[in-house]
């Protein structure tokens, strides 16, 4: 179920594109995420603790001696992530959706071509709004979610395709490092 080898019907130009992320958690090691387009993993993180690092390609360390990274995403216990890319620092706040579930939502800002973005929460209206544009059906999961801007459109989607895999759908322009971040921080929840 690779969603960027969908094609668009003739009648409609697609603009979004559909990353995967592929979570693995291997026996006494650390905790990795895989970014995947059309087969090439683009981006690897790797979670130790309230800290997580992202490089290009298959390989993240967090010894900042071995290698460099090319963002990081650091936890804090009062409900929001700090994200550190080459270009900009911003924070994504974590918004209780529902307590009893412990389901939650992203509230963020960040720079996008010397603009600042905005985007909030978005309570679908049909049950088939987590779709997309490519029309995937997930799974029933918590770390569903629609992002908007303030205009009300759908900027950001992420949503529970298997067990270990999402997907993250978003406008084609968006910095895919700012993207798998962005998704990084729904999956793995606020740091408590």
């Amino acid at each position: 179920n690779n969603c960027s080898s969908d094609k668009p019907n003739n009648t409609q130009k697609t603009k979004s594109v559909c990353y995967q992320i592929q979570v693995e958690t291997p026996f006494m090691k650390c905790r990795r995420f895989q970014f995947i387009k059309d087969g090439v993993t683009i981006f690897t993180g790797k979670q130790k603790d309230n800290e997580i690092v992202i490089s290009a390609g298959n390989n993240a360390h967090i010894n900042e001696n071995k290698q460099k990274n090319d963002a990081r995403i650091t936890q804090n216990r009062e409900g929001f992530n700090i994200i550190t890319t080459e270009d900009q620092t911003f924070r994504i706040s974590y918004v209780a959706q529902s307590s009893i579930e412990k389901k939650y939502s992203l509230n963020l800002s960040f720079i996008y071509k010397k603009s600042e973005l905005s985007w909030s929460t978005k309570i679908p209206r049909s049950s088939t709004t987590i779709n997309g544009e490519n029309n995937h059906v997930p799974l029933p999961s918590k770390k569903n979610i629609i992002l908007q801007n303030p205009a009300g459109q759908i900027t950001f989607i992420v949503r529970k395709m298997k067990k270990k895999l999402y997907e993250a759908e978003c406008h084609l322009l968006l910095s895919p490092i700012i993207a798998f971040s962005i998704a990084i921080s729904q999956i793995v929840g606020p740091y408590y």
